[in-house]
This record gives structure tokens, sequence and C-alpha cells, in this order.
């Protein structure tokens, strides 16, 4: 049996609609005594009986006036899908009316997991109750949907029904039959939802609807994403983040992709999610060479891509949903391709991955110059995973570790870097709106605040948020939109699609949460830059949501897919990292696409909503003020320290207590205790660029235990400042400076559940 494309003209479903004068014969040529040609629904019942969509109650009754069951209709749309549903019985294992023995069990468990039915109740789904005409509307609606069916508008269509309110459950359903003609009501301006369907009305609506599908397509809307084939060279598994192992890759799919390389390097990646049981992965090839679909858009050449697995994203879009509307938002410079894909390793299928290009340094990618010169740029990552040796592969900036993504010439050009970064923010600060548009390109910074309030980002001010200067006097870009995976109600943090998150986190009840973007936190606070939000939102809110339903609807396309990943990876119903319960209780694919999708669409009307308040534009306090006269740095030259850093007398000391296991640790800096020694290192060596072990700070002794009991007056998530004399000793002559004071910025934070347990 074909599909066609619904028609304007298609079913109705009120009695009246359906009366027609079929013939005079007396006799049927069905098997049906309760059915002959006089009757209004012959022609549909001899339809649907021959096209075998619906049988009779036994061999010679069809029962026209019998209600239609919840089963019996499930039954009737897995067939018209023709949908393979063995097997799916097990799916009603949650339902405690279904018997996963009963005659509709597969076909209803097919349903269940198309989610195409929902249950009644929490542990119910009625199978043997009458369908409603409710009912009916919202499972037809789900169907059109399921085959990719687009219902056009008929400007015939009745206005309304005065019993259908907004906000109802079936509501949309409804309405959307209706735009299009497909349902008129009684007549008299009312639907009556809660109203039954009979047998030989239901054989009417589906007589119409099969008349009305396209005669040159199948039901089947899937499509098949490309596979990639990774072979390492000895057949060991990827085990290491750091360490690349040789491979071979093949890349196939029918849009006539059919890439071979003979060999290639695999490693690992990722920082909580590489302790999941689906690993992601980086992959380096020795030449440049172009992995996209040409439907993807992208174009590029490079050695580096990324195979991203999306464990605890069921939907696997809430990335791709966020990379392109990166493309989406003129401001920001560049954003990854990406595209959904199925990877074999080592000929074991692992599942759906999305396939992305790297972020980094390169041609058409973060198109800045780095290495060894004095004008070069920066590609920085606001990264608190961030280790490694300070001023070489990371920065500070506040409480904030930064990554340094770029080749540079030496430490000092980093430590330049550290100042200009530390410049930078208390500009933003201070709020001067001129000074600003001087050294910020606001477009990016306005377009990323759009699009990481808009997706609730829970790492907005934690990882993955990059950045780059293009030259000591260029100005802070923001780029790269990366790792939402966490995003778009995923977490049970940021679940509800109410709530400032980017700048000011806030509950959907306004209560602060703490832990937000430090750039965007010191910009918000200035009137003039939120009024810049509440323009551009208004004017790219339409484009997000265009974005959030593409994307969604390439997620249907491949649902098939997806599911083929869940048979491999049986999470659905497991708490990986944050999801909330919300998403635990999803029982498909296409039912976490059902739920990604309309949280967008929930957030996008509360954003435009707050946006566009008078408490919005209220004043947002930072919290603390920017450091006056920090800010000369941004007249060096070229990436060098100026000559006042040599007076530069405040250091900020983060103190991060993290309890894992019951296990409490302490960091000072990259420190692991709050010694003289620990400050020593973190004075001398990370912040003036002295040699370790050359020289000791000597504290005044009231001074230095005044500095451990103000530590231990501040709570988590607080900051205390508090001026300390001392002076520095050279360990070799004895020699001692001259008595020097610097005021110790001491913050504590408390950081639990940073990795899963093993």
């Amino acid at each position: 049996m074909k599909i066609k494309k619904l028609l304007t003209t298609l079913f109705i479903l009120s009695l009246a609609a359906v009366f027609a004068v079929i013939g005079t014969a007396a006799e049927s040529a069905l098997p049906f005594k309760d059915v002959n040609e006089k009757n209004w629904f012959y022609s549909y019942v001899e339809h649907v009986y021959t096209e075998g969509i619906m049988e009779g109650k036994s061999e010679t009754i069809f029962d026209p006036n019998a209600n239609v069951t919840r089963a019996e209709f499930v039954t009737i749309i897995a067939r018209i899908a023709e949908a393979d549903v063995t097997g799916s019985a097990s799916e009603l294992s949650a339902f405690t009316d279904a018997k996963q023995s009963a005659w509709y069990a597969d076909a209803m468990g097919w349903g269940v997991k198309e989610g195409l039915v929902t249950g009644t109740g929490a542990n119910t789904l009625a199978p043997n109750e009458p369908m409603t005409r409710a009912q009916l509307a919202t499972f037809v609606a789900r169907l059109n949907e399921y085959l990719g069916i687009t219902l056009p508008e008929d400007p015939e269509a009745v206005r309304s029904f005065t019993d259908v309110k907004n906000g109802k459950w079936y509501s949309d359903s409804v309405e959307s039959l209706r735009a299009s003609g497909l349902i008129n009501g009684n007549g008299d301006g009312t639907f009556r939802p809660n109203d039954t369907s009979k047998r030989s009305e239901t054989a009417a609506i589906i007589s119409r609807f099969l008349n009305a599908l396209p005669e040159d397509t199948t039901p089947n809307r899937l499509e098949e994403i490309a596979v990639i084939h990774i072979n390492t060279e000895t057949g060991a598994d990827v085990t290491s983040k750091e360490d690349y192992i040789r491979a071979s890759f093949t890349l196939k799919d029918k849009e006539g992709r059919d890439i071979e390389v003979g060999s290639m390097r695999i490693r690992g990646r990722g920082n909580a999610t590489w302790n999941m049981e689906k690993k992601s992965y980086r992959l380096k090839f020795d030449e440049k060479i172009c992995l996209m679909s040409k439907p993807s858009g992208g174009t590029t050449e490079n050695k580096d891509w990324t195979l991203l697995a999306n464990h605890c994203d069921k939907s696997h879009l809430r990335n791709i949903i966020a990379m392109t509307l990166g493309k989406n938002l003129e401001g920001i410079d560049w954003s990854p391709y990406t595209e959904l894909v199925e990877v074999y390793l080592n000929g074991e299928y692992r599942g759906v991955y999305m396939l992305s290009e790297q972020v980094k340094v390169g041609d058409q990618r973060v198109e800045i110059e780095d290495g060894e010169k004095d004008d070069i740029g920066f590609l920085l990552e606001l990264d608190n995973y961030a280790a490694g040796e300070f001023l070489s592969d990371y920065i500070r900036v506040g409480d904030k570790r930064y990554s340094v993504k770029s080749d540079f010439k030496n430490s000092d050009q980093v430590t330049a870097l550290q100042l200009h970064m530390e410049a930078l923010l208390n500009i933003a600060k201070e709020g001067d709106q001129a000074k600003i548009e001087e050294y910020f390109d606001l477009d990016s910074i306005l377009d990323m605040y759009i699009l990481q309030e808009f997706v609730r980002n829970g790492d907005v001010g934690y990882s993955s948020f990059f950045m780059y200067v293009d030259s000591p006097h260029g100005k802070l870009h923001f780029i790269a939109p990366w790792d939402f995976d966490l995003a778009m109600g995923n977490s049970i943090h940021t679940d509800s699609p109410e709530g400032l998150q980017a700048a000011h986190k806030t509950d959907g009840n306004g209560a602060d949460l703490g832990l937000e973007n430090p750039w965007f936190a010191a910009l918000i606070e200035h009137k003039w830059f939120r009024e810049m939000i509440r323009d551009r939102y208004t004017e790219k809110k339409d484009d997000l949501l265009r974005v959030v339903d593409e994307c969604c609807e390439y997620g249907y396309d491949n649902v098939e897919a997806l599911d083929r990943n869940f048979d491999k990876w049986k999470v659905l119903n497991k708490q990986i990292n944050q999801e909330p319960d919300a998403i635990l209780r999803l029982r498909s694919a296409k039912q976490n696409i059902d739920y990604l999708k309309n949280w967008l669409h929930t957030r996008s009307a509360w954003l435009e909503k707050t946006f566009n308040s008078a408490l919005f534009l209220k004043v947002y306090p930072y919290g603390d003020d920017p450091v006056i006269g920090s800010t000369e740095v941004i007249d060096a030259d070229v990436w060098t320290i100026p000559d006042w850093f040599e007076g530069y007398n405040e250091c900020q000391l983060l103190v991060e207590q993290m309890t894992i296991h019951g296990i409490v640790q302490l960091e000072l800096g990259l420190a692991r205790t709050m010694s003289p020694e620990s400050i020593t290192r973190r004075v001398l060596v990370e912040q003036l660029g002295t040699e370790l072990g050359k020289f000791a700070i000597i504290f005044d002794e009231d001074d230095y235990n005044a500095l451990l009991q103000q530590y231990q007056g501040v709570g988590f998530d607080q900051a205390a400042h508090h001026p300390c004399d001392f002076v520095v000793r050279n360990l070799e002559t004895g020699e001692e400076s001259e008595r020097t004071q610097f005021t110790f910025h001491v913050t504590k934070r408390n950081i639990t559940d940073l990795w899963p347990d093993d």
C-alpha cells in the first residue's frame, strides 16, 4: 500500500459529513451481514477491509455501531504505517492494565515506543477503553507527524470549536486538524471531544485518509545515516585520552560518500563523559580531509575531527541544535558543522555519534594567527577542568581557569595575556559602553549570550566556553559553541524552562543559584546591555525556533538509527549524568525529541516575556568592583609584561573544597595546602615569574595568622580580602627585600559530584 499526501479536503469526523448515496443493491459483496450497499458507510468499510486495515468483529459481523477501542485504533495506525511491530510487547511492562500476551500487545508496544500512544495514568494504558474523539484527533496528528506529512491549510476550514479550549492536552492536535479542514465538528460549532467514535465513523475517516496519501511514497520516512568503521592496527580498544593509536577509517552513506583512509589516529576525549561506558573520540588524519556530507553544509578540509557520544543526551540533538544556532546567529564568527553517524569500532557496533569539526585554530575554523610572534592571537577556553602548568597550559582570570589553546612564544607572553584578560574583565565591570565597544566584539558576545540563555546551558560558567583575541590590541570575541549535554532541560538543576542562567543564574522564582558566566555577569549589570539583549532576542526568536524545528525534524528522520543506539545502550530510563525525572520517564528516542522540542518552544515564550519585562531591566549587581588601574595593561604594545607589573600587589587565592567519596581535598591555585610555601609559589613563581626554590616569602607572623583566620571565616561561594605584610628572602645569600604588602583575595567554593561513582 502506498502513502499519499493529505489533501485539503480530507476526512470529516462528523457523521453528517460522511452520509452518501452508495447505491440501491440489497446484497453486499462484503462478508458482513450487518453491512450492505444501502449503508452510508458501505464504501468506506469495503475500502479499509480490502486494504487489510480494519477487520470485522467476526467473519460475518463488522458491528458498525460499536465503539472503537484504543487498542483497535493503534493497531489500525500500525497497519497504515506498515510498521514491523514484532517483539514490541515488552514496551508494555510498565503498565498494569496491558498484558504482553494480549492480541494487541505488539502493536500497542510499538505505539508506546514511537510515542504515538501514551498512558492514561502513571501505570495505565487503558487498551480496552473506547477511543474518544479527542484521543482520535491526537493519534491522527501524531501519525501525520510520524509519517512526515505536512498538512495544507484549508481556507474553508471552520474558525474554531467552542468546546475546545487552549491549553487542553488535545487542543493543539484538534487545532492542527481543524486548520487543515480535516475535522469540521458537529455543525453547531462544537467538537464534543469526550464523545466516542463508532467503527463505521472510523472506517470513513481511515478510508478518506488512505485515498489522500501520496501514490509514489511509502510510509517509511526514515533516512539512512552515514556509517563509520574504525579498526585499530592491533585490534585493541581505545583506552587513552592522551595517546593516539593508529587505525583505518571508512565512511559511507547514501549521498555517495565513500571515504577510505588506510591509516589515521584515534584517541579518547572528554572530561566527566570519559567515565561513561559509551566513549567519545578525537580523530586525527595525516592529511586534510572533509568528512561532512553535502546536506550538512560542511565543506572544510582539516586533520582534526571529533565523534561525540552524547550518551546522556537521549535525543542526541542538543549539541546539533546549539551548534546550528551558532551558525544562524550572525555575530558568532564560527560554529562547528555537525551530523549524526553510526560508528563501528573493530567490528563492534558502538551506536549513534555526532560527527563534528574540532574547535581549533586554523583555516575556516578559528582563524587567528598564533605561534612565536609578538602580535599573535590566542584561543582560550573557560575550563575549570584545566590542568597542567600555570601560565603555560592555562591562566586564571578571577576565580576561573582558562585553557590556552594556541601556540605561543614563551611564558611571559602568556602572563601578559592573563593581565590583558583581567583588564578586559574589569572594563566589562566598569560599564563604559564606548570603551567596551572598543575592546569587545559586542555582536559575538550578544549572540553568544542569546544562544546560551536560550538553551539554558548548565556549563556556561564552568567549561567548554571558547573565546579569542586576535592580537594584543584585538577585541575579545566569543566563538564556537560547544558541549550542551546539560542544556535544554537535561539537568536536574536547570530542567525548568523558566529562570535565567548565563549571566545571572536563577531559578524560576528568581532565586540566585550562582556559578554564572563572569563575562555575561559583568556586562548584564549595565542597562544598555540588557536593552541590547531584549532587542536582539526579539529580532532572532523566530529564527531560533525555526532552527529547533528543523533539527528536531532531522532527528525524527533518523529515529530508527537512534532506536538502534538504545538497543545497544539500554539507558532510556537510567540516569547517566544529571537527567531529570521527566526525561527518565521517556521511553523512546522520539519521545525524547518531542520533549526537547516542547521544552525549547516553552523556553522561547518565557524568555520573550522576561526580556520585555520591567524586572529584567532592573539593576543586576555583579557582586565585586573592578580593580582600578589594572586596565593599564591594554596599553602594552605587544604581549609583554608592563613595567608597572613589578609593583603588582594583589593575589587571587581560590580555595576549592571538593567532596568526593567522603574525601575532602583542598586546592589553592596549584598547591594543595594553604601554607607559606604554597603562597610563595603562587606569588613569586606563578605571579611574579621568579625561580622556585631561590626565594621565599617571610610573613609577618601576626598578619599570616590573621590571613588563616580570615580564610576560616569565609563561607562557601564567598570571598574575603586581607592585606598581609611580608619580605622576600634570597635563600642563597640571605638578603631580604624591603617590606611588601599584598592584598589577598580568598575565595572558597564547594564542588561536589564532579565525577560519577566508579
